[in-house]
């Protein structure tokens, strides 16, 4: 689906080498160069602070469309949906205790908590809607709340997930699918070899 997509012109002149680590792809949409962008909760919060206008006037958000005859469930999630953190099982008990401390006096901090909130980001906290339902940004944090507290399963983006080599091995190959240079079978069978 992903090639048919590109096969139909379904990207942007050039979409292969935009950087959204520069905020580039947010950058096309709130200049009007692009009609829709597939990508996480932050990229709200950085279109807040880099078109105010547009986030307030122009923007329409949602959450990804359901594959019509698929197997899954369309309340499951993948991605980076929100801020979240983790400790791996191999980290020294110093190591986790450092980790728990920092969750406790940062993360779950009322004014960290805040902070998130008035900036449009979702906090990683149970229990936030009435905190949600009094911000400017309600409708698209509250959505994206309930998404991750509602789904049955969150699947953390690959490239995260995995150990950076990896990783890297799943974005290259993966942009080789994009660019037609690959078929999703030598994909599989690619990542198959890296991980296997």
């Amino acid at each position: 689906m992903i090639q048919d997509l590109v096969k139909a012109d379904g990207f942007v002149d050039g979409y292969g080498s935009i950087a959204a680590d520069a905020n580039a792809d947010q950058a096309l949409l709130y200049t009007g160069r692009a009609a829709f962008l597939l990508q996480g909760s932050w990229v709200y919060s950085g279109m807040k602070i880099d078109s105010p206008d547009f986030v307030a006037n122009d923007l329409g958000f949602t959450t990804f469309p359901a594959v019509e005859g698929g197997a899954g469930d369309p309340k499951n999630i993948v991605g980076n949906t929100s801020n979240y953190w983790s400790v791996s099982a191999t980290a020294s008990d110093e190591a986790k205790a450092a980790a728990t401390n920092y969750l406790d006096t940062v993360v779950f901090d009322e004014e960290y908590t805040q902070m998130l909130l008035e900036g449009g980001g979702v906090p990683p906290v149970e229990g936030m809607e009435d905190a949600i339902a009094e911000i400017e940004d309600s409708e698209f944090v509250g959505m994206a709340y309930d998404m991750v507290k509602e789904a049955p399963h969150f699947q953390l983006s690959w490239d995260q997930a995995l150990p950076p080599d990896q990783a890297q091995e799943l974005l290259t190959n993966l942009e080789k699918v994009f660019l037609l240079q690959s078929t999703p079978e030598q994909f599989v069978d690619a990542m198959n070899k890296t991980i296997g």
